[in-house]
């Protein structure tokens, strides 16, 4: 079977639930998706509505409040809201880009701050959260 470029595009446009709106929960359309560009707060509303029939913002605040659908700096150094079960995955998996666009700013190098100096805070900030 030859995959051709429509069929290709139009499979992912599908997958990404872009085709037409869907009966389908929130978490479930995070999940399809993978991930909600959240940058501004209203924008997860605006990417669920557009592909949820009937969408609900409620039922996102609900997975919001419930912990359920997380918001983190992940893909691209950016905001995002995903899935709690794939959080894990996606930070670890995004760690070292994550700490080494941090540790290698200009910001941060300028005023001395080194990848040791990060490490000796970890334990602190770590307990402060706990």
């Amino acid at each position: 079977m030859v995959i051709t470029p429509r069929v290709l595009n139009r499979s992912t446009l599908a997958r990404q639930l872009l085709l037409a709106r869907e009966p389908i929960g929130v978490e479930d359309a995070v999940r399809r998706v993978v991930a909600l560009q959240a940058q501004r707060p209203g924008s997860p509303y605006v990417a669920l509505w557009n592909r949820i029939a009937d969408f609900a913002p409620e039922r996102f605040d609900e997975a919001l409040n419930g912990f359920r659908v997380v918001r983190s700096t992940l893909m691209r150094l950016t905001l995002h809201q995903v899935h709690a079960d794939d959080y894990r995955a996606f930070r670890e998996a995004m760690e070292p880009t994550l700490r080494g666009g941090r540790l290698h700013d200009p910001r941060f190098t300028a005023a001395g701050f080194t990848a040791a100096d990060a490490d000796a805070l970890l334990p602190g900030l770590l307990a402060h959260a706990a």
